[in-house]
């Protein structure tokens, strides 16, 4: 088998800066993600100028308090409008274990500026320090406190969007599971190259493998780290904090879907199995199999006029305003 990756791509990964991460080294792999991320996501994605953000703090289910941004093209989430928006509730990237609604800021004012529809973006406390059920209870907070709020924000609570890339689909995902549990409408989830199978943590031997391997910005030892520092209290947790390996889920009250996956990727096989189980319970799914790009591809091409980069970027966008 061939492997295919998509030349742009392939040009920086091979010169990226920092080198490959430490993978069973939590500090050393905190410490790589900020270098690289900071760098991509703060310095080569672009701000809009005609997005703002404001940051509050909401409280948590065990008191604790949970900083969050709220990205809109007013000035002020609390200025008066003459129609209620649908909102999207973002959750990062990084694994559980990395990243912050800060690094993601100029991501999340994009989706913003293309589509009117502003973003309450959550800085879910992390694990180790945090483990489940922890971050998974921070996202359902961060719901329940837009939802008991759509009137002062003038969001309309039929409307609400649950979006995530990596662990924040997987969040998204288990934040989704809840809300049906606990009474929240969900009109959609947009899920970006989910993290998902906390049984995805041994490498397989296999060619295939061993082509994208000098490619991969996401290894088998990274999920490894990661699950095992999410799952570190080792307890019984409810099935909804963890739904893609819960045997016994209930896929059919999943919300309408809107599902990317990519090739050179080790979770590729996640969101397929998704895309399997929604699609088989009669919930809506479009669904896109990247070809060639790899685990968190938007910042590594976002400094080329990429065709493929901004026809991808409008089906997200689209995906948003056919909430």
């Amino acid at each position: 088998m061939t492997l295919t990756i998509n030349p742009s791509l392939k040009n920086v990964l091979e010169n990226q800066k920092g080198g490959a991460p430490v993978e069973n080294d939590l500090k050393a792999l905190r410490k790589h993600a900020d270098k690289i991320e900071e760098h991509y996501y703060k310095e080569v994605i672009t701000k809009p100028s005609d997005v703002a953000g404001m940051q509050f703090t909401i409280t948590a289910h065990d008191g604790d308090q949970i900083e969050c941004r709220f990205y809109s093209k007013d000035a002020d989430p609390n200025q008066v409008r003459t129609s209620k928006l649908p909102c999207i509730i973002h959750f990062h990237g990084g694994g559980y274990i990395t990243g912050d609604v800060s690094r993601y800021s100029h991501l999340t004012s994009q989706y913003v500026s293309a589509t009117g529809v502003p973003v309450l973006s959550v800085d879910y406390r992390l694990a180790p320090e945090y483990p489940a059920p922890i971050p998974q209870e921070d996202g359902f907070s961060a719901l329940q406190y837009l939802y008991e709020h759509c009137d002062n924000l003038m969001i309309d609570p039929n409307k609400i969007i649950l979006m995530g890339d990596s662990s924040g689909a997987g969040l998204a995902l288990s934040v989704a599971a809840l809300a049906a549990e606990r009474g929240i409408p969900i009109a959609k989830q947009i899920l970006i190259y989910p993290m998902l199978d906390s049984n995805n943590t041994e490498e397989p031997d296999s060619e295939d493998l061993k082509e994208k391997k000098p490619y991969l910005t996401w290894t088998h030892r990274m999920n490894k780290l990661a699950f095992d520092s999410l799952l570190s209290e080792k307890e019984e947790y409810e099935p909804s904090l963890f739904p893609f390996n819960d045997p016994n889920v209930d896929w059919s009250k999943f919300p309408k879907t809107y599902l990317e996956t990519v090739t050179v990727d080790i979770l590729n096989d996640d969101g397929r199995q998704l895309h399997r189980n929604l699609t088989e319970n009669n919930v809506q799914v479009e669904f896109h199999e990247w070809e060639g790009l790899c685990h968190g591809f938007e910042p590594l091409l976002w400094t080329e006029e990429n065709d493929l980069l901004q026809n991808i970027l409008e089906k997200r966008y689209q995906a948003i305003l056919d909430v």
